[in-house]
């Protein structure tokens, strides 16, 4: 929900004018040009979500302008692949063998994370 809100408020900010270098910046890493969040801005705002107790709640199945609604989703698909953590490549080379697996199956999760959130935000600031 919160990643929802921000998209569409950042969208919000595009379509207004009022948005900053690095608040179309990170619209655009997550696939969102200027013109993609004037759409969804436009698709939210012509009945396609509702802001209840200032929490923003879209409705994309009701959208019009399926493109919009696509890109607002993928935007919130990437967010969600950022913030859950479940180990893939980032897990060291030797609990992917079935005896060491095993016995290391919860520290994966502790090297997945130490990659994909601490190095991850390490490099991205």
């Amino acid at each position: 929900m919160g990643t929802g809100s921000e998209v569409s408020r950042l969208a919000e900010r595009v379509a207004a004018g009022t948005a900053s270098a690095k608040q179309i910046a990170n619209l655009a890493e997550s696939g969102i040009d200027e013109t993609m969040a004037r759409k969804i801005h436009a698709a939210y705002a012509n009945g396609g979500g509702a802001k209840i107790d200032g929490a923003r709640l879209p409705n994309t199945g009701d959208w019009a302008d399926r493109r919009a609604a696509q890109a607002f989703e993928a935007a919130l698909q990437r967010e969600t692949d950022i913030a859950v953590v479940t180990p893939g490549l980032e897990k060291p080379l030797w609990m992917s063998r079935p005896l060491a697996g095993m016995l290391g199956q919860f520290k994966a999760f502790v090297a997945a994370a130490n990659e994909r959130m601490l190095i991850a935000n390490l490099q991205r600031a």
